[in-house]
């Protein structure tokens, strides 16, 4: 693959991969530095890939382990001052949104929703994104529901007496 054909590409995706990086990070300027390194070692191993069609999952993988690198950094640090002061909103106007209830449901569960609802990606594609197993995938797929409706519910004021 042509680097200027990655570039063009990962540039199209990149509201989906600070998505994705958001739902693993949950910090802005970090899921920001995390999205512009996954498209910078797009652009530079793109001639690498074999399979243009598997462009999107390879990128989403790479953001993925970028991000789960920042992690480990990020327990190594020691912060100083109040970082959230000093961070916008990343998307605006979420309050009371699925996407806010998404983010109240376990980590586990967040990943898989985001890339299956979100990205659009199969469980067998998610499992290789994550390096699950496909069987962990539906699970956390199946939970992950459960979970989600249960929160819409409750915003609703639905008990499971209502049904």
């Amino acid at each position: 693959m042509d680097p200027n054909d990655a570039a063009g590409r990962a540039w199209a995706l990149r509201i989906n991969l600070m998505r994705v990086a958001m739902s693993i990070l949950h910090h802005g300027a970090d899921a920001e530095d995390a999205v512009s390194t996954a498209m910078a070692k797009a652009i530079q191993g793109a001639g690498n890939l074999s399979d243009e069609a598997k462009f999107n999952a390879w990128l989403m993988r790479t953001l993925v382990r970028t991000c789960y690198d920042m992690l480990r950094l990020r327990k190594r640090e020691t912060v100083t001052c109040d970082a959230a002061a000093f961070e916008r909103p990343v998307f605006d106007n979420t309050e009371g949104s699925v996407w806010e209830m998404l983010r109240q449901v376990p980590a586990a569960y967040q990943k898989v929703l985001t890339l299956h609802y979100y990205e659009g990606f199969k469980a067998r594609e998610i499992g290789h994104i994550l390096s699950m197993p496909l069987g962990t995938v539906l699970v956390n797929l199946s939970r992950g529901r459960k979970a989600l409706k249960r929160l819409i519910m409750e915003s609703e004021g639905v008990t499971q007496d209502d049904q």
